[in-house]
């Protein structure tokens, strides 16, 4: 995924330009912008990957010396409430777009807004080139460790002596015998199933406009506790995941919109092999890409549809080995040309205790308010 996120940020045209990343609010009460910028300076010290650079070959290297991220500090603590909202909405709307250039700038963004009555929101950015939606809950869980604890004489100062990083994975991924054959075999599976992958949905693209400056709009709604817990029933019911459900009304909505019955969806997965000791505490792009083919049956039942997806979903799982990104390439080999999946669907609903983040998270930084 890396390299596919690489291109596209480099990439000319409608679809290139675009930098994928994760910007997060915390709205807390009385954070100290001395313990958390000690804080963000140890959590960078622990994660090499918060000081990856990448130049314009796309070589990858950090740079032990390489000063940590600092923290900013904005005091709008004597802003009225109208200059207020003024100023976290453009504050908000100027993080959203973010492009953070990797030649020179780290991977990762956080500062601290001090607001009247002790009040403060906490933005945290971060590429996804280098840090994975997993990778962020490390982060988050992480920072929230150090600003509770004091530094002891167990800190490190250089990346040498700290755990396994994320290169250490990479570089075993690559050369253990095992893993590659299990690609090798992902790959013949892959090769027969190529002819069969449908079409990209048809979007509206606006292909003969002038290129423009990219522009990310949110939709966002909450469900209620209820509201979730009678998905989750349903799903339960159909004998699948809730994200499979998700995926099912997801697909049957985006048929209906872009008038297509068969489609391809890209559906990212986030599975760490375990390659190295305490892989489930690295940051680090990890992620990977499934490509999956719809097929809306207008004569279906919700439940028939559920349960096709959820197989071809497992079949997919069973098949990683070979990514997603090396199946596009294929795909575009096979058929004369450059091939995308623009669409992607992703659900955490199925997250293991029902949280994003920790208890100690929303304690030191309150809850998450944008995302």
């Amino acid at each position: 995924m890396q390299v596919a996120y690489w291109v596209g940020r480099e990439a000319d045209g409608i679809l290139g330009k675009v930098t994928p990343h994760l910007y997060l609010e915390f709205d807390g009460q009385a954070v100290d912008a001395e313990k958390l910028a000690v804080a963000v300076e140890r959590l960078c010290r622990r994660h090499p990957m918060l000081s990856l650079r990448i130049d314009a070959e796309g070589h990858q290297s950090v740079d032990p010396a390489a000063r940590p991220l600092r923290l900013d500090v904005e005091d709008m603590a004597a802003l009225d409430s109208e200059a207020l909202a003024r100023r976290l909405e453009a504050k908000r709307e100027d993080w959203s777009h973010r492009r953070a250039d990797l030649r020179v700038a780290a991977p990762a963004a956080i500062s601290l807004s001090l607001l009247p009555e002790g009040r403060c929101r906490l933005h945290v950015d971060t590429d996804m080139l280098a840090i994975d939606p997993a990778s962020m809950r490390i982060v988050m869980e992480d920072l929230a460790r150090f600003y509770e604890t004091e530094s002891g004489a167990y800190e490190t100062r250089t990346f040498e002596s700290v755990r396994p990083s994320f290169f250490n994975w990479a570089e075993r991924l690559m050369s253990d015998p095992d893993l590659r054959g299990l690609r090798e075999r992902d790959r013949l599976w892959w090769r027969q199933r190529l002819a069969d992958v449908p079409d990209a949905p048809p979007l509206p693209f606006l292909s003969d406009a002038p290129p423009r400056a990219v522009h990310t709009d949110r939709l966002a709604t909450l469900l209620s506790a209820a509201e979730r817990s009678s998905l989750e029933r349903t799903a339960r019911r159909f004998s699948v995941t809730t994200s499979t459900l998700l995926l099912g009304v997801f697909a049957l909505a985006l048929s209906q919109a872009a008038g297509a019955e068969k489609f391809r969806l890209s559906v990212p997965g986030f599975w760490r092999a375990p390659l190295v000791e305490w892989v489930d505490e690295i940051v680090g792009e990890f992620s990977n890409v499934l490509v999956l083919g719809v097929d809306i049956r207008p004569e279906e039942t919700l439940e028939a549809l559920l349960g096709r997806l959820f197989d071809e979903m497992n079949g997919l799982l069973a098949h990683q080995s070979y990514p997603g990104v090396s199946v596009m390439r294929d795909l575009s080999r096979q058929r004369g040309g450059l091939q995308t999946s623009p669409v992607v669907f992703t659900a955490g609903v199925d997250l293991p205790g029902g949280d994003l983040f920790s208890e100690r998270v929303g304690r030191v930084f309150g809850p998450m308010v944008h995302t």
